[in-house]
Parts: structure tokens; C-alpha cells; sequence
């Protein structure tokens, strides 16, 4: 009887201790880019060198990587062949930001691009800069240049006019933004947590020649990310993706299942009572809403792109940041071969 108890108390103090070194770990997370090209790079090895801790990067250049202290005084490296070697002190980490590589120049890339045939075009291209947490002029300006696509349960679709150069080209790769949007810097925004593993359907449409809206379906894909990387590139290069007219549209489609559900916790002003001169006593009470997940990343630009929602009628209606006076655009671009 004794020993169990002891055996009890044993496990339960094991447990405590436990959970007293999982707390205070430190987390650093991020994702790697080419400097050169911005696109994400995979297969990155990322050193804690004084603890001798290694992760690798994921396919969207994503990585994660905890430390046991909750204190930190080390460096972190990132390595990879093809690209200079990049030493961060722990202490001028930035959470979730992008780490930039310097690729080196070899031959055999050299000679790779001379010899290409194939045109290839990124079309709506947006840049590092424009899905940056932090861009120029965000905490200064009342309407900063990135802001969260609000991801209602009353649009289902956004759809984007993409205009290439030609006909008869092939799809090859789609990218798109997302982000966490901190609260603390924009309180009058709604919280935007991105989850770890989102699911959304990715659609290629035609053009509707009248209207000028999205028409027919040509190419669809169940998109499963696994991580909270905010550049997300999806590679289409093995769907074969052959596009026939010069126009078309990149749709994303809110798939409004509970594995993409986020619970929005905000407060709303109710009234309480009315005085006696009638005034009316206000007070903030809790309310909650469902929203869905992804959530895309919008930057400002002058002449924004042609882009579509789906509202809850089943109807398609122009998307309002292209047409008001804060002209917005979805970061979502498309890169084609001809």
C-alpha cells in the first residue's frame, strides 16, 4: 500500500516536472526564402548551435524548432547546398518572419537558363514586401497595406482574372498569402489564427464572355497544408494543366468543415437599461462567431485585378476592394509556361 502511494506520488511529481520543462521551452519558427526569387526553400537544415538541436524545413520552406530554455542566449544556422550559410542570434529572432537565403551561383545553373525554351511568366506577381507583417508605413497608416481577407461563412469562393500572354499555356504553379494577424497591433481587426493544417479546394475557371465573371470549371484540386507557413507555393507542374484561353481564374473555394473552423472571440456593445431620460446604458458582452480557414492576405495596389466572390445566394458578385476607393489586392499569383 505504501509503495503505491509512493509510487503515486512519484509519477505525480514526474508529471508537474514534466509540464514545468514543456512551458518553458522557447519556440522559433519560420519560413526560408530565396532571396533572389522569393519562392520557399525546402530541405534546409536549421542548427540550434549551442544545443545542438536540428530540424529541417518542410516542402514550403517551413520550420519549427524548440529550444529547452525558456531564456535563450544561442544562434540559430541555416544551411543548405546552393545557398551561403545564414547565422541569426536567438535574441534578434522576429516571431513567424521570413529568413532570406542568398542562393550561390553554379555552372549548371548557368547553363540551365541558357539553354530554356519554354517563356515562363508569373502573372499578378506579389512580392515578400507585400504579405510582411510589418510593412513600411503599417503603424503609421489607419489602413495598413496588409490586411486579412475576412474569411465569412457567407462567401464560400473568391476568384481572380488572371491574363496571359498568349493561349495554350500550362499552369504550372499557383502562390498564395496568408498570415497570423497579431491583435495586439491591430486591435480593431478581428484575431486571424492560422491552423497548422488547413483544407481548401483550388479551382481553374473560364471566363464568361458576357459578363465577364467566372464560368466553367476546368481544373479542380483538394489543397491539404500541414503547416502556418504565410508564402505558400503549390506546385502543379504534375497535373498538366493545359489552359486554352488568355483569360482565366484562380477560384479558392472555403471548404466549411469543422477541420477548418476558428472560433472568433469578440466583444460587442448591448444595452443594459435606459435611464430614467431615456438614455441608454451600454455594456460589452462576449459574443462568438465561426470562421473558416484559409485566411488570405490582401496588400494595396493602384490598379487591382479583376477578382469575383460568391455571395450566399449562389450568385457572383464583383469583389468590393477592387472597386472602392482602398484599392486591394489578394495575394494569390499564378506562373504559366508557353
Amino acid at each position: 500500500m505504501k509503495r503505491s502511494k509512493f509510487l503515486q506520488l512519484f509519477l505525480g511529481i514526474t508529471l508537474f516536472l514534466s509540464s514545468i520543462k514543456a512551458s518553458a521551452q522557447t519556440v522559433f519558427e519560420g519560413q526560408i526564402i530565396n532571396k533572389k526569387s522569393e519562392a520557399p526553400v525546402p530541405n534546409v537544415n536549421i542548427r540550434l548551435a549551442r544545443e545542438r538541436i536540428t530540424v529541417t524545413s518542410n516542402a514550403q520552406g517551413y520550420f519549427r524548432i524548440a529550444s529547452a530554455d525558456s531564456v535563450v542566449k544561442d544562434t540559430l544556422i541555416f544551411s543548405s547546398v546552393g545557398y551561403q550559410t545564414f547565422k541569426l542570434l536567438t535574441s534578434t529572432y522576429q516571431r513567424n518572419g521570413f529568413i532570406s537565403l542568398v542562393p550561390t551561383t553554379t555552372t549548371l545553373e548557368e547553363v540551365s537558363i541558357t539553354n530554356e525554351k519554354l517563356k515562363i511568366v508569373r502573372l499578378n506577381k506579389f512580392d515578400l514586401s507585400d504579405i510582411k507583417e510589418d510593412p513600411p508605413g503599417a503603424k503609421t497608416d489607419p489602413f495598413p497595406p496588409v490586411v486579412t481577407y475576412p474569411f465569412s461563412p457567407r462567401n464560400r469562393f473568391f476568384a481572380k482574372l488572371f491574363t496571359a500572354p498568349q493561349g495554350n499555356v500550362v499552369l504550372t504553379r499557383v502562390d498564395l498569402g496568408r498570415r497570423e494577424l497579431d491583435e495586439t497591433k491591430y486591435p480593431d481587426k478581428p484575431l486571424v489564427t492560422s491552423h497548422i493544417k488547413t483544407r481548401f479546394l483550388l479551382h481553374v475557371m473560364s471566363v464568361d464572355p458576357k459578363t465577364g465573371a467566372p464560368e466553367t470549371l476546368l481544373f479542380s484540386k483538394i489543397i491539404n497544408l500541414t503547416d502556418k507557413a504565410p508564402w505558400v507555393e503549390l506546385d502543379l507542374r504534375k497535373d498538366n494543366i493545359i489552359i486554352n484561353s488568355a483569360e482565366f481564374y484562380i477560384a479558392i473555394e472555403w471548404m466549411h468543415i469543422p477541420f477548418n473552423e476558428v472560433i472568433k472571440l469578440f466583444y460587442a456593445p448591448k444595452v443594459r437599461k435606459v435611464n430614467k431620460k431615456g438614455t441608454q446604458i451600454l455594456e460589452d458582452v462576449s459574443e462568438y462567431t465561426t470562421l473558416y480557414e484559409p485566411a488570405l492576405i490582401e496588400y494595396k495596389k493602384k490598379k487591382p485585378s479583376v477578382s469575383w466572390i460568391k455571395n450566399s445566394e449562389n450568385k457572383w458578385q464583383r469583389y468590393d476592394s477592387a472597386i472602392s476607393e482602398q484599392k486591394h489586392e489578394i495575394a494569390l499569383s499564378a506562373t504559366i509556361s508557353y
